[in-house]
């Protein structure tokens, strides 16, 4: 009788030491959950942005010249590769058209910027440099995007994702606008 209370009692110190230790790890774990959603979301979102930036360059650099109908749609285009995680009102886009001049320079020949600053892609030229030579150009697109995690700040805060696709004109090396 004695040793069957004996085992009762360690029966039941065992239970609530496992509920301790299960109301200890499971905010742990179910933060670690919300953590892996939300950074895998932002991965997808990157994903996007890269295929954001490259359908834009890729559209606008098809022809020699490009007009404001088919500026618009190329960044309509890349609004539309954001879904559903954005629009293309809600992105930032900064297409630059680059000649390299005669010390291999790149000098830009028009830009389009929305929904952003243009001093937020100050540097988009420099890392042009290096791609070309003489006469040659290239397209910049940069496409912006401020990532908010579904689970509002309890694991990783709101941050901005930044893609940058370089492209050549197919039809002229430099592309200009109508």
């Amino acid at each position: 009788m004695m040793i069957a209370n004996l085992i009762r009692r360690w029966k039941s110190q065992t239970q609530g030491a496992a509920m301790m230790e299960a109301a200890i790890l499971f905010p742990v774990l179910l933060t670690m959950l919300f953590g892996v959603y939300d950074i895998g979301h932002a991965i997808t979102a990157n994903h996007k942005m890269i295929t954001a930036s490259q359908v834009a360059a890729d559209l606008i650099t098809r022809t020699p010249s490009v007009s404001t109908d088919e500026l618009n749609q190329a960044i309509e285009a890349a609004g539309l590769a954001m879904a559903p995680y954005a629009d293309g009102s809600s992105i930032g886009i900064d297409i630059i058209s680059v000649r390299f001049d005669e010390d291999d320079n790149p000098q830009q020949v028009w830009r389009e910027t929305r929904n952003m600053n243009i001093n937020q892609n100050d540097a988009a030229l420099e890392k042009s440099r290096g791609l070309g030579t003489e006469g040659e150009g290239a397209m910049i697109v940069t496409v912006l995007y401020d990532y908010v995690p579904t689970f509002g700040n309890v694991v990783i805060k709101n941050f901005r994702l930044r893609e940058t696709a370089f492209a050549r004109g197919r039809r002229s090396s430099v592309v200009s606008r109508e």
